[in-house]
């Protein structure tokens, strides 16, 4: 299959949105600082063009983002401004880093005015916008420019500009990044293996081919059994729901029960999926109705 190319027009326009994204960001008063970050981190994780660009960075597992905020918040003293953290000095590292905590930010897992007056003695909102504006997102969004900057003059005779071309950041953990079903294959490179599947999920359309791939494993069962039946058409439902971006919580929650309770196969190999989803994919409608039906 031929690699999906991305007009110039396209790239251009979705850099130059996020370069008016980053100065609507810079330039907000307190009242809008809110709505302009949560507007950054939706055109980073859902614009077509920027999901190539930043897929290494959210799928970086040698970053855990949720480990430096708890780490940082554990320094704290008694006084306000005595929280300390540190970041990275490798380019790469340091921008995944941020970029996954802004992510737990915009989804509201972490505490961030407790951890702007912690870090930084902020004494309010306005402050808080500032200080994170200089010490934080200028440091994400400049090196994030400084790599889109690089696509477009490499590019620069290029009508069609490829995925691999806007691949500027890399991350290499001896392993190797699949996408769709891969149960019981068995691949490995120097230094790396994987049984069965190992691959982070990122993207809702992974996660319909993993339920999709569940589904053949259930069909694979003594379908004349009823409970096979009901867990198939629930497993169906939820493949619908993973592609639909208007479905609902509890129809996802309810699908995933039926299909739970009718199949212990189902149990397991949702848990297992659970298990590998990525930040990209962390906060849709499909994991978080999976996960309240696991009771995770």
């Amino acid at each position: 299959m031929a690699e999906k190319m991305y007009s110039r027009r396209e790239v251009e326009r979705s850099f130059r949105k996020f370069s008016d994204i980053v100065s609507d960001l810079m330039e907000a008063r307190h009242q809008t600082w809110g709505n302009s970050f949560d507007h950054l981190i939706e055109h980073c994780k859902n614009d077509q063009v920027m999901q190539i660009v930043l897929a290494p960075l959210a799928r970086n597992k040698s970053i855990d983002a949720v480990a430096w905020y708890q780490d940082a918040m554990s320094t704290t003293g008694s006084m306000v401004g005595t929280g300390r953290y540190t970041l990275p000095y490798d380019d790469e590292e340091r921008t995944a880093l941020l970029y996954q905590f802004f992510v737990l930010v915009a989804e509201n897992k972490v505490n961030l005015s407790q951890f702007c007056q912690n870090m930084y003695g902020t004494s309010g909102y306005h402050d808080m916008a500032r200080v994170l504006n200089s010490e934080l997102v200028a440091k994400f969004t400049r090196e994030i420019q400084y790599r889109l900057n690089e696509i477009l003059v490499d590019t620069a005779e290029d009508q069609e500009i490829s995925k691999e071309a806007m691949t500027v950041f890399h991350y290499h953990d001896n392993s190797i990044n699949v996408s769709g079903p891969i149960q019981g294959s068995n691949i490995s490179t120097t230094g790396s293996s994987i049984s069965g599947s190992t691959a982070s999920f990122e993207e809702q359309q992974e996660v319909a081919s993993e339920l999709a791939e569940i589904r053949r494993q259930l069909a694979q069962e003594d379908t004349a059994k009823n409970v096979s039946k009901v867990a198939i058409e629930a497993i169906d439902k939820l493949i619908h729901s993973a592609s639909d971006p208007n479905a609902a919580l509890e129809e996802v929650s309810e699908s995933a029960s039926i299909a739970i309770k009718d199949s212990p196969l189902v149990r397991t190999k949702l848990v297992d999926l659970c298990e590998r989803i990525g930040v990209g994919v962390a906060s849709s409608t499909i994991v978080l109705g999976i996960k309240a039906a696991l009771g995770l």
